[in-house]
């Protein structure tokens, strides 16, 4: 059989695999199996066109080569050309995890490629009718049938069998991938017995490997196509997962939101009864044993509201929620309420509380007082629960830098207590962390006060440092910066007397003439903020129930409506959107403070925004409702409050 040899084509594949072998050398690390696999294919398969274009030159010229030169040419690139197809099937073979069946298959492939090797080498010697003769008039070669099925019938082998390949490794194939390699596959093939069939003459075979060399690179290895593939199938069904997830955690989230809404309601409604009664009792019994007794139920109430806080507050830092409110604030009110909760609870135990205040440091600054007030409380009670003998010491001074709009606030709290052991302090500002459990099993608490203490003094731009000795005591020291405001001193605001003896505390003002709505579905809470109002001499109406306020404003003109805000069948902000839409409503200008027991972050921005002019959390506190009534109240209606 002659072939016939055009030399432009060979040339024209040979330069396709040589740059398709550059590209990879430059691109590929070689590192996995499948880049080692496509690599060697490419460089053999390169290697069999470059002796195929020296075949073409051998016979085009036949003249000038010896024949035994153009043999040996002809049955070398023979070998490399099945050698590639070999190497073909195993390269397709290597995708997927490794199994016995193709252990057993690899096997009869070496087998099968060991018995083209013995056939190619015999038909050297079995003369024209195996391997390649000089025509008579020396226009070229000739091929027997043996050489001819060596040649062509082998390549056969090796495509049929690649797609054998591809059906035990169709898992580790996309879905489009299959599809590629089975119709190149089969277009390979298809190529070859057209050829046999039609056009024998021609050698197509090296045409035919070439542009399967790229159909593999642009499939399955660009840049490594398969993984890149699975990687994105991974990550859509990732992002599927994820976004389920994202779903669920959200739902999860709502529910956790609405759950201590409801707890938050639920908790502090019969808590403000309790508080502000007890507060009542306070102030009419200033001495003996129903003081003492009050006292008792302030500090327990205060302790459970304290929990409460707590709980809302991690909640809130789990879920990146927790956020300070800047505003101005008097450093003497925060330092006074502090004293009238920590003094009390140290006197319970037998304590020595002593209190060091600078008497120069500003009054007037500006930051989160309730935080800052918080942080003082929380390492203060911290150091009362864990001191049984002895003396709690509070300290309060304050360094100025370049800048004379900031001071920076030294807050050291040294105690008398059990201590700490060295190796439990990196442990103090862990959430739901309790040291030294067997000693300190009856004491009260969470485990998060110093958690959230430490995250809010973070926050603030502060720092935290701890000194103790297991056996003596303990001193923690924080420094926060605060925003000055003022030229007022402590010492201007007589906070020598911070800590002065209990004495009878008198309203910050009497306004007879002004009158103030209560709106509460609970009638505790009504009676409550009616009682914490009496020193102030406000009229005082209540409503119980969004309703009933609408029938109570249209006549009355009052200055400010206390409104709760989680009422059935009207809400306290249906109910102030219908008051603003009222026509010839007498409340028309009055302030509408709204009372709430949820404490979820947020809520107080939301309620703002929805159009109340100041917001109280519940259980109110005398002296917090007081100050909010004297801005809201007209300033010609108040006057100065007698004892």
């Amino acid at each position: 059989m002659v072939y016939e040899y055009i030399v432009e084509t060979k040339v024209a594949v040979l330069i396709l695999s040589v740059i398709l072998c550059v590209y990879i050398r430059i691109v590929y690390s070689g590192t996995s199996q499948s880049e080692k696999r496509y690599i060697a294919l490419a460089y053999t398969l390169t290697f069999a066109n470059l002796l195929t274009v020296l075949c073409a030159v051998f016979d085009v010229d036949s003249s000038g080569y010896p024949l035994w030169v153009r043999i040996a040419s002809g049955v070398v690139m023979q070998l490399v050309v099945n050698i590639g197809g070999f190497m073909y099937m195993r390269y397709i073979g290597d995708f997927g995890p490794d199994t016995p069946l193709k252990k057993k298959m690899r096997y009869a492939q070496n087998i099968v490629m060991g018995s083209f090797f013995y056939f190619q080498l015999v038909s050297l010697f079995i003369g024209q009718g195996g391997n390649f003769v000089v025509l008579p008039d020396g226009a070229g070669l000739s091929r027997g049938d043996l050489n001819h099925f060596l040649t062509h019938g082998y390549i056969l082998i090796w495509l049929s069998w690649t797609i054998v390949m591809q059906f035990i490794n169709r898992d580790a194939f996309s879905h489009g991938q299959r599809i590629g390699l089975l119709v190149n596959t089969l277009a390979s093939l298809s190529a070859l017995w057209v050829h046999d069939l039609f056009f024998p003459g021609l050698r197509i075979c090296y045409i035919i490997l070439t542009f399967d060399l790229y159909v593999f690179f642009f499939l399955l290895e660009t840049p490594a196509y398969g993984e890149v593939e699975k990687t994105l199938a991974k990550l859509k069904k990732a992002k599927a997962m994820a976004e389920e997830a994202k779903e669920a955690a959200m739902k999860a989230d709502a529910a956790k939101s609405e759950f201590l809404s409801n707890m938050s309601h639920e908790i502090r409604t019969p808590l403000t009864t309790i508080l502000g009664m007890n507060e009542v009792i306070i102030k009419k019994y200033n001495e003996g044993p129903i003081y003492e007794h009050a006292r008792d139920i302030h500090s327990a109430g205060n302790n459970l509201l304290h929990i409460i806080n707590d709980i809302l507050d991690f909640s809130k830092i789990e879920s990146g929620q927790l956020e300070l409110t800047y505003k101005n604030y008097k450093l003497n009110r925060v330092l006074r309420d502090v004293d009238n909760m920590i003094r009390m609870r140290a006197e319970q135990k037998g304590l020595e509380y002593i209190t060091q205040i600078d008497q120069t440091l500003p009054n007037e600054l500006y930051g989160d007082s309730t935080r800052v007030h918080q942080i003082m409380v929380n390492i203060l009670n911290n150091a009362v629960k864990y001191t049984k003998r002895g003396s709690v010491k509070f300290s309060l001074t304050g360094e100025r830098g370049t800048d004379p709009a900031f001071i920076t606030l030294h807050i050291i709290v040294a105690d008398t207590g059990i201590g700490i052991h060295a190796e439990d302090l990196p442990k103090l500002f862990q959430s739901f962390n309790r040291l030294d459990m067997k000693q300190n099993h009856g004491v009260e608490g969470t485990g998060l006060g110093l958690a959230i203490t430490g995250r809010l003094i973070d926050m603030m731009g502060g720092n935290v440092e701890v000194e103790s000795t297991y056996g003596v005591g303990t001193t923690f020291h924080v420094v926060l910066p605060q925003r000055i405001t003022g030229p007022s001193t402590l010492r201007d605001c007589e906070a020598q007397n911070v800590h002065a003896a209990k004495k009878v505390r008198k309203a910050l003002f009497q306004a007879p003439e002004a009158k103030v709505l209560v709106v509460d579905d609970n009638e505790m809470n009504r009676v409550v903020l009616r009682s914490l109002m009496k020193d102030t001499k406000v009229q005082v109406d209540t409503a119980d129930g969004g309703e009933a306020c609408l029938e109570k404003v249209k006549d009355t003109a009052y200055d400010v409506i206390l409104m709760d805000y989680m009422m059935p069948h009207m809400d306290g902000k249906e109910t102030l959107e219908n008051i603003r839409r009222m026509e010839n409503c007498a409340s028309s200008k009055a302030k509408v403070v709204v009372c709430t027991a949820n404490a979820i972050v947020g809520v107080q921005a939301e309620l703002l925004a929805a159009g109340f002019d100041d917001f109280l959390s519940k259980p109110v506190n005398g002296r917090d409702l007081e100050e909010v009534l004297s801005r809201y109240i007209p300033k010609e209606k108040q006057q100065e409050a007698v004892s």
